[in-house]
């Protein structure tokens, strides 16, 4: 009896990509409303964008933990986002696992990069200087853990070229999107279009 391997790669439909769209943008808010949950909670009056969150006054004074617990909260809640997708890939071989942790890679390598490029540091950056550390070395490794994350759901799926070109494609499109519907692209005023809902308006008018 002979064994074999059925290694045909796979391509999803067009559901796959449209609901890539729609998670990208639930999970950045998502992300940004742990940092503001967590400042909440901790008592401190905080502000929520599509982008960013942080505190409201300049002279909220929070401690160097409380500042470290805020903006790593919304990092942890993507790297067990990132998880899960590993996860439901091996055990269940689902393509939706393989979305969530693309969706947690680009999020967090483009808050690296973006970042850097325009001088500010990234939530992981952040807390890398207040460990004393280069600013690079924790979202670096933050970056690497969840490629090889990618790369293993990547392999469970059987997930195909195509399937990683439109990806790349469909990321680009809504993180583009998201910048520029929130006020932080080349020209924009730092307000953006659910400035009005969004907690704390901080800066906004309206």
């Amino acid at each position: 009896m002979s064994l074999t391997m059925n290694t045909k790669r796979r391509t999803p439909g067009v559901l796959f990509f449209a609901s890539m769209l729609v998670l990208i943008w639930l999970t950045m808010i998502t992300h940004e409303a742990v940092h503001w949950l967590t400042g909440q909670a901790l008592g401190h009056d905080m502000f929520m964008q599509l982008t960013r969150a942080g505190f409201v006054h300049d002279d909220a004074n929070p401690t160097l933990l409380e500042t470290a617990l805020v903006s790593i909260s919304g990092p942890v809640f993507t790297w067990l986002l990132g998880a899960l997708g590993v996860w439901l890939a091996v055990s269940r071989k689902s393509f939706l696992g393989y979305e969530l942790i693309v969706v947690a890679f680009a999020q967090r390598f483009l808050a690296l990069t973006v970042g850097t490029v325009a001088g500010v540091h990234n939530d992981e950056a952040r807390v890398s200087l207040m460990m004393g550390l280069p600013f690079w070395v924790l979202p670096v490794i933050v970056s690497l853990v969840l490629f090889a994350g990618v790369v293993i759901a990547a392999r469970a799926t059987r997930a195909s070229i195509l399937t990683h070109v439109l990806s790349y494609g469909v990321i680009s499109i809504a993180f583009t999107a998201i910048i520029f519907a929130d006020g932080t692209g080349p020209g924009g005023d730092g307000c953006g279009v659910l400035s009005d809902y969004l907690p704390d308006r901080y800066g906004c008018a309206g």
